[in-house]
């Protein structure tokens, strides 16, 4: 049996698959899970069948199943959640019924009518453009905008980061402006934590703290911390 596991919860697109654990290996994945039960605690387990689908040969089989799995850390701190819809491959192999293959689990889009709060857009501050500009775009791939009162947008896929810096005439502004040096910003990243250490380094980024294991949107995670030119604490976070 293989397991391939999203690298978020709506990663629908394959592409953005990996490969945890590769194929099964009893000592392997015995291990693994060893590993987790001496750390976590299972709170709940639950499991709903969605759909059962037999092949004409009665050779393959499919089943859809929606999960809900609450873990929680031994000493009462953080919790996981692994929550979602997943799909578990069956053929026969012999005499046998084997599992040959269970996704990771995907949520999917609730109805169009259905109305949430999403975030849009944050705002940063930075002491040199050019430096700060090159650094968003070099190192974590920001698509540069340009917006008005001479300000600079960084746009990651649906959010964007606008940008204050020296001579930005922004309005209104918080009590207590933005400054360069004082944000705190995680950014998901699309492969492993191990591959994030290796980008940052590629690109000259000192490694601060990490890879170390944080709770994001998505759930349980590995992170990498780091700084941007200014200071600011910057984070990129691994769900594979």
């Amino acid at each position: 049996m293989v397991w391939p596991w999203p690298s978020r919860y709506d990663a629908h697109d394959p592409v953005e698959w990996r490969f945890g654990m590769g194929r099964f290996d009893a000592e392997r994945w015995r291990d693994h899970y060893e590993r987790l039960f001496s750390d976590w605690e299972l709170v709940h387990n639950h499991r709903r069948i969605v759909k059962i689908e037999l092949s004409a040969q009665e050779d393959g089989a499919f089943a859809v199943v929606d999960i809900d799995t609450l873990w929680r850390r031994g000493d009462g701190g953080d919790e996981m959640n692994w929550k979602g819809r997943v799909c578990k491959v069956y053929s026969v192999v012999g005499n046998d019924w084997k599992m040959t293959m269970h996704t990771g689990a995907l949520t999917y889009p609730v109805s169009a009518d259905a109305s949430a709060v999403r975030i849009d857009h944050t705002v940063i501050a930075v002491s040199d453009w050019e430096r700060s500009t090159a650094f968003y775009r070099d190192v974590l791939g920001g698509e540069v905008v340009e917006l008005d009162r001479s300000r600079v947008g960084l746009r990651f896929g649906a959010q964007q980061l606008n940008v204050h810096g020296p001579g930005s005439t922004p309005e209104p502004v918080p009590r207590v402006p933005v400054a360069p040096g004082n944000a705190d910003l995680c950014f998901e990243w699309p492969g492993t934590a191990a591959e994030a250490v290796d980008h940052l380094l590629a690109q000259g980024v000192a490694v601060e703290v990490g890879p170390v294991e944080r709770t994001g949107a998505h759930g349980r995670g590995t992170s990498v911390y780091f700084r941007d030119p200014d200071g600011a604490l910057l984070e990129l976070i691994s769900y594979s």
